[in-house]
């Protein structure tokens, strides 16, 4: 998948006349005489023979591993010496990942409740009532779903016997395809939710100690 990253940072295609000096910059101009064939659109965009890079969250450690190297069809040294560094240094720039909003599914509602499930004592599973509807004006009572990058993020509401929905919405997490983790109850605090996704979702941080 990394194979393309020296394509990717080559294609954006853009005209080098006048163009901004600096690292990125010329990297940017790097990538479009090296890997514009491979990675469309300066690796924002798949599609082409190489992945697309940007918002994976790639290191700048493997990104230069992967142009000095090569692998998985990707030719090695494609870029050397100031090329190198410039190159790396735009790969590096275009990770900044897009948060996108999901829509709760009812498997995704089963999901998020075994979860929650598998941190209880067996005792107290019966008692547990969830994920709740929510209520229509506290965006933080309902199931909400969203994947930047790599990463899922959920929030659900449930109420269990003798507590009610004390502490909630619960937070969980996942790598994409992977098993959501419950990373514990809220207790009115979201911080621990990537600020990208709490902004999709319209819901503030809250109140945290």
């Amino acid at each position: 998948a990394v194979a393309g990253l020296a394509g990717a940072a080559l294609g954006l295609g853009l005209s080098s006349g006048g163009a901004a000096t600096g690292p990125v910059a010329d990297g940017r101009q790097v990538f479009e005489r090296s890997c514009q064939l491979c990675h469309l659109a300066g690796g924002t965009r798949a599609g082409g023979v190489g992945p697309r890079l940007s918002g994976r969250g790639l290191s700048a450690t493997r990104i230069r591993g992967q142009v000095v190297n090569g692998g998985g069809g990707m030719p090695a040294g494609l870029a050397a010496g100031d090329d190198l560094d410039d190159v790396v240094a735009y790969v590096v720039s275009i990770q900044r990942a897009s948060a996108r909003r999901l829509t709760p599914t009812r498997s995704l509602r089963r999901a998020l409740r075994r979860a929650f499930l598998r941190g209880l004592p067996r005792s107290a599973r019966a008692g547990v009532r969830g994920p709740l509807v929510g209520n229509p004006r506290r965006p933080s009572s309902r199931v909400q779903w969203a994947r930047l990058g790599s990463v899922e993020w959920a929030i659900a509401t449930f109420s269990r016997r003798g507590r009610g929905t004390r502490g909630q919405p619960e937070i969980f997490r996942r790598r994409v395809r992977g098993r959501w983790v419950d990373l514990g109850p809220s207790n009115g605090c979201l911080k621990r939710v990537p600020t990208r996704v709490r902004a999709l979702w319209r819901v503030s941080r809250g109140k945290c100690s």
